[in-house]
C-alpha cells in the first residue's frame, strides 16, 4: 500500500515531467519559426529568371501577361520598356488600396482596379544579365523596388 508521502512524490514527478514536455516542445516551436520567419526582401533575394534572349521573345510575343511567383510571396512580372526587359512589381497601391497588375492587350497597357497604369508608374526591380555559370540568363533582385530601375537589353 502506497504511504501518502509515497503518493505525493509520485504527484511531483509527474508534475515535472508533464512540465520538461511542454518546455521543450515550446523550445523546439520556437527554434522551427526562427528558423522559417524571413524579412520579405531577404526572402526573396536574387533569382534566376531564365534564358533572358528566350524571356524577351516570349514577351515580345505575348506581352508582359506571365507573373512569376518564386515562393513566399515574392512575384515579378516582365515587361518590354522600348528595348529594355523590365521586372514589375505585380500589385499595386492606389489610394491606400492594393490590387493585382492585370495586362490589357487590347489596351497594350496594365490596368488596377480598373484604372488604366503607366508601365514608367510600376515599382521595378533591378535586373542583370548573368555571367560564368549564369551567363545570358537574366537575374532578377527581388530586394526592395525602386521606381527607377536598371534595366536590361538582352540579346
Amino acid at each position: 500500500m502506497r504511504t501518502p508521502r509515497r503518493r505525493r512524490s509520485d504527484l511531483k514527478l509527474v508534475a515535472a515531467s508533464a512540465l520538461l514536455v511542454l518546455a521543450a516542445g515550446a523550445l523546439i516551436a520556437g527554434g522551427i519559426y526562427v528558423a522559417t520567419r524571413q524579412d520579405d526582401a531577404a526572402a526573396c533575394g536574387v533569382v534566376n529568371a531564365g534564358d533572358a534572349s528566350e524571356l524577351r521573345r516570349r514577351v515580345e510575343a505575348d506581352g508582359p501577361t506571365s507573373a512569376f511567383n518564386v515562393g513566399a510571396g515574392c512575384s515579378y512580372i516582365l515587361a518590354l520598356d522600348g528595348d529594355d526587359l523590365v521586372a514589375v512589381r505585380p500589385v499595386l497601391e492606389i489610394d491606400g488600396e492594393t490590387c493585382s497588375l492585370q495586362w490589357r492587350p487590347s489596351r497594350g497597357a496594365f490596368s488596377c482596379g480598373g484604372e488604366t497604369v503607366a508601365l514608367d508608374a510600376l515599382d521595378r526591380y533591378e535586373t542583370g544579365i548573368g555571367t560564368g555559370e549564369l551567363t545570358g540568363a537574366l537575374i532578377v533582385d527581388l530586394s526592395p523596388t525602386t521606381t527607377a530601375a536598371t534595366t536590361t537589353r538582352p540579346g
